[in-house]
């Protein structure tokens, strides 16, 4: 009944067994190197929250403390005997580390079933002689959270200062950069995996960074983008879905479903919906001087703040499909909506076209526009990159 998956290094699942049967065959594995160490055991795991098929590093030891391999376990009470159990490997049988990857199903050596590992609470559990006592075995265990599988899709766009490069953004924290556009990290490089998929991304001024946002408030900053504060961890009233960087980059806006703003550094809160709007609110968009704000929701209703005018909407009018984001012409103060399809409405911006007619392979999902506000760039689930205008094409992830 061996899962017998491969894993990074030399390490490979090896047949599943009961925490029971671990803690009885201790003496027998470690009985010939256990010294008489009384040092406590120590287990550690990095990340520790991940989808299924995620890598994580287990650290587990000190040597010669007679520690079996660790296991990963169902979820279930701290210390109580679990029927399923997936030891791993070790290259001495009492310290290591290495990458272990986690697996879609935990099986059993005993009659229950195998146990697919769904979003939840699961636990890698250590168990060493320190005392070179079988009667006083000790465990240790630490906790991992596995996450929702996070879709490949790409989410949102961002321009560079010139507007001669982009970057693209998957729900998962992956970026992509096109033209100009340096690269300067992902969350999957940096080994983070997010609580929520990622929802949007924003630029600093100089395009020598970017923040990513996810679902759940967080917030993840790289090149010269700072960290100025999130809500990831705290209770928020709907998921996010956008993020905005103020005129100087000093400051950012995250807006929830309900049109909550959360302002963060030097961005001020300047309005927000005082109730809830018909479709959920899907974006947020800075005014030219960063003094104000449009929110925009998934029928086309434009919401203004601050010195961010009201220029029309597609709010009460019919739509082929919901729209999904918008973007500020910094020369005239207009705006542009995009809906699903790759239609493009404007507003006090001038048209440049749209790909309602393209046939999509996947949805649009996202709009920037360049800074002299002659272009616009859409993203699309898979992707795709559809330019307008003076917006140039670098490439796509399709």
């Amino acid at each position: 009944m061996g899962l017998d998956l491969q894993i990074r290094g030399r390490f490979r699942w090896r047949f599943a067994v009961t925490i029971c049967l671990l803690l009885a065959a201790a003496p027998l594995i470690v009985g010939a190197t256990r010294a008489q160490a009384t040092v406590p055991p120590s287990l550690s795991v990095s990340p520790s929250a991940g989808p299924v098929g995620s890598v994580v590093t287990v650290h587990f030891g000190p040597a010669s403390n007679g520690c079996v391999t660790p296991a990963f376990e169902s979820p279930g009470g701290i210390g109580e005997p679990l029927p399923y159990v997936g030891p791993l490997g070790a290259p001495d049988g009492v310290h290591g580390a290495d990458d272990f990857v986690i697996p879609s199903v935990i099986e059993s050596s005993l009659p229950q079933a195998s146990v697919p590992v769904s979003p939840g609470t699961y636990r890698f559990v250590l168990a060493c002689d320190t005392t070179n006592n079988p009667a006083t075995l000790s465990t240790v265990s630490v906790a991992f959270t596995v996450t929702p599988s996070l879709p490949p899709s790409f989410v949102g766009a961002a321009t560079t200062a010139d507007g001669n490069g982009y970057w693209l953004v998957q729900a998962g924290g992956g970026v992509f950069s096109y033209g100009n556009a340096r690269f300067y990290g992902s969350l999957p490089g940096e080994g983070i995996v997010p609580t929520d998929q990622v929802v949007g991304l924003a630029a600093t001024p100089d395009g020598k960074g970017y923040w990513l946002v996810s679902a759940d408030g967080g917030v993840f900053s790289f090149g010269d983008a700072a960290f100025l504060g999130s809500m990831g961890g705290q209770r928020i009233d709907q998921p996010v879905v956008g993020i905005a960087s103020t005129s100087d980059g000093n400051g950012y806006w995250l807006v929830s479903a309900t049109g909550t703003v959360y302002p963060f550094g030097d961005a001020t809160l300047s309005g927000q919906l005082d109730q809830v709007p018909n479709e959920p609110i899907v974006g947020i968009a800075p005014s030219p001087d960063g003094n104000g704000y449009w929110e925009v929701a998934a029928d086309g209703g434009v919401f203004a703040f601050g010195d961010a005018p009201f220029h029309g909407s597609m709010g009460g009018q019919p739509l082929d499909q919901p729209v999904v984001g918008l973007a500020v012409d910094v020369q005239t103060g207009g705006y542009w909506e995009v809906a699903a399809d790759g239609g493009v409405f404007a507003f006090d911006a001038p048209f440049l076209g749209s790909a309602a007619g393209a046939h999509l392979h996947a949805p649009a999902t996202g709009i920037a526009a360049t800074p002299s506000g002659l272009g616009i760039r859409l993203v699309a689930a898979d992707g795709g990159v559809f330019d307008f205008g003076d917006a140039g094409f670098y490439g796509s992830g399709a």
